[in-house]
């Protein structure tokens, strides 16, 4: 064997020994991806088409971020990029398991028959699609095993958490995400997002969760992922006229305001620079494409094309873009969107324009009666540090409401006039073990009474303990029930009702006999022998809210204890998670309801339950008397008496 034969297998040898390359994901992407669909079918893929894709290929395969999330218009590459790409990439490049998460399981099929398998398909990695086995001949299937061993598993928002605890992967790979952001009542403690991110947790930071869906409203996930949680990057391009970087933003589109008809919107449709007000041509927005930028909050560019500024320090990049960013839409082409949207009067279609054109959250034009912010409950905190009532505190009450992970609590201190300071709140751990869901919700209130509520707070140098305890039995009513039952007096299982989706409508009750009526609630011995206190959760809910909003010291004002305001930030948003609403409804008036636009809403149920113990305990705001000179006063007396059937308990 000749000296060069021996050297190109010793060659050859190590060269089998080195671990293959790996490589990013723009370098995977132009290499392998075949374009399967839109006008550019059957081309491979390339950056160059969207330069900005480049971009965010380059961020995906960076170790700065575990998460990524975007949202852009159509046919803008959003679902190639953050769902086919990555659902790719890690099964046959890095050859590993991936779990897609799906709003529903018995759609999980159409998005593998229409999204997944015709990438895959295109591409030379077709000989690894199974040909035997789950997915191989179509028909519905969890899961499907690649010829090179990497599996492909679904996991659906609306199943159980069982369904979603059966498996785990480096990999999750979210579509239609606003769809699968609540939580359904049996796991009110975490969305399906949350339980499905979790199927990653054992990897740490190695885990890699990708995640796309058109833009909704402002509470919906892909909005709070991208710009409250994330980066809220944005793609900048240099204007034409002063050099400077801008984005596309829908104020500084110009044109189709005003025109006669839509020939003249498409005609005179073009953008005007936010730095100097030049209006760009077509072939000028076109070139600017070139030339992107990544720009995060609390960024800007230089002219040279420099970044300037820390990146928001978090986990997740949050990007999103807009149909200028496409050079397959025309400015002609989204003033016509813009004007017909506006012709037609339609809020559907100006929803459209806002969501489908420029990726922007759709705002229903509703009446907020609510009046009350985070900021505004904020600047009730107060000097009583944690766990102490002030002075004059006449009666203590507790609201908690159940949950299969998470049980949540709010002790409340009433004084004259119905004025309520919140002492204390908190959630407490549902253990996970042996026993059955219910004993295990049992046993977390049973210790929760004997370590905290039998204990009580402080008030003037003494322990004072809850007059009254509501436990929500919306979620558990047989738990809720026997913890009453066996706690004795000062404890009774209650049931909201109101104009909400997900609650029975509220008819206020006729008196008679076996029922105790009050002030919107109302006491009546179940079959079981418990009491239940049934409440109009409508108007209570609008009692915390106004007495948020009222001025301290106030009839009904509320305060809450001494932190730093981080420290409540996440009460206040459970506070302000509803909204009471007013709105038009052609052919039926205007319409008030409770809109919930966040799951976590515990601490707002829990203040409301304990509210409502206070009317029981007698505790409300004065009403002006009218005296005998004629002059409305303020009554003195505070407590009121309360029912007859329960005064004596409370």
């Amino acid at each position: 064997m000749t000296p060069s034969v021996t050297a190109e297998l010793v060659a050859g040898s190590f060269a089998r020994l080195r671990p293959p390359r790996v490589r990013t994901f723009r370098q995977f992407a132009e290499e392998e991806i075949v374009l399967a669909t839109g006008p550019r079918a059957g081309m491979m893929f390339r950056c160059e088409f969207m330069p900005f894709n480049g971009l965010l290929l380059d961020v995906m395969s960076g170790a700065r971020y575990r998460r990524f999330f975007a949202s852009g218009s159509v046919q803008t590459s959003k679902t190639l990029l953050l769902f086919v790409v990555p659902i790719m990439y890690h099964l046959f490049e890095l050859q590993e398991p991936v779990i897609v998460g799906v709003p529903k399981m018995d759609i999980a099929q159409g998005i593998y028959e229409e999204r997944i398998r015709p990438s895959i398909q295109a591409s030379r990695y077709r000989d690894l699609l199974p040909t035997s086995g789950a997915g191989s001949r179509g028909g519905k299937f969890i899961a499907a095993t690649m010829r090179n061993g990497a599996t492909l598993r679904f996991m659906a928002g609306g199943a159980g958490d069982e369904q979603r605890s059966s498996f785990t992967s480096r990999v999750i790979v979210l579509t239609e995400i606003d769809k699968m952001d609540v939580a359904g009542k049996a796991s009110r403690e975490a969305d399906p997002i949350v339980q499905l991110e979790a199927r990653s947790r054992a990897y740490g930071a190695h885990a890699r969760i990708y995640g796309e869906c058109t833009m909704s409203i402002e509470g919906g996930r892909i909005h709070q992922e991208i710009v409250r949680f994330g980066t809220d990057t944005r793609i900048h391009v240099p204007c034409p006229g002063c050099g400077e970087f801008v984005p596309f933003e829908r104020e500084h589109f110009a044109g189709w305001q005003g025109a006669e008809d839509v020939m003249e919107a498409r005609a005179r449709a073009g953008y005007a620079c936010p730095e100097c007000a030049r209006l760009w041509s077509e072939a000028e927005r076109l070139d600017a494409l070139k030339r992107p930028m990544l720009v995060s909050k609390g960024q800007s560019v230089s002219k040279d094309g420099q970044v300037e500024g820390e990146p928001p320090r978090t986990e997740t990049f949050g990007v999103r873009w807009n149909a200028m960013h496409s050079a397959l839409t025309t400015m002609a082409d989204i003033s016509e969107t813009e004007w017909r949207a506006d012709q037609s009067g339609n809020p559907s279609d100006m929803k459209a324009v806002y969501q489908f054109t420029w990726a922007l959250p759709w705002t229903e034009d509703l009446v907020d009666l609510s009046a009350v912010s985070r900021d505004i409950i904020l600047r009730k905190i107060t000097p009583w540090p944690r766990g102490i009532a002030p002075p004059g505190t006449r009666k203590v009450t507790v609201g908690i409401d159940l949950g299969k992970y998470l049980c949540w609590w709010a002790a409340w201190a009433w004084s004259d006039r119905a004025v309520g300071h919140c002492i204390d709140y908190g959630h407490m751990d549902v253990p996970q073990g042996r026993e059955k869901g219910d004993l295990s919700i049992l046993s977390t209130l049973r210790e929760f009474r004997d370590n905290v509520l039998v204990h009580g707070w402080q008030s003037d140098g003494q322990s004072i303990r809850p007059n009254l305890v509501l436990v929500d039995s919306g979620y558990e009513k047989g738990v809720a029930y026997r913890f009453c039952v066996e706690s004795g007096v000062g404890y009774l299982p209650s049931k909201g009702h109101g104009t909400a989706r997900n609650q029975d409508a509220w008819r206020m009750p006729r008196k008679s006999k076996g029922r105790q009526i009050g002030n919107e609630w109302m006491i009546q011995r179940q079959p079981q022998g418990v009491m239940l206190v049934s409440i109009h959760a409508d108007h209570w809910k609008a009692q915390i809210h106004q007495g948020f909003g009222a001025a301290s010291g106030e009839p009904g004002s509320l305060s809450i204890y001494q932190a730093q305001p981080i420290e409540h930030s996440a009460f206040a948003r459970h506070i302000v998670a509803e909204k009471q609403r007013e709105e038009f409804v052609p052919g039926r008036g205007t319409r008030v309801y409770w809109d919930q636009t966040d799951s976590r809403n515990h601490w707002l149920d829990c203040s409301t339950e304990a509210r409502v113990a206070a009317d029981i305990c007698g505790i409300k705001p004065d009403r002006a008397k009218r005296t005998t000179d004629g002059v409305r006063r303020p009554a003195v007396a505070t407590e009121q008496p309360a029912g007859r059937k329960i005064r004596a308990h409370y």
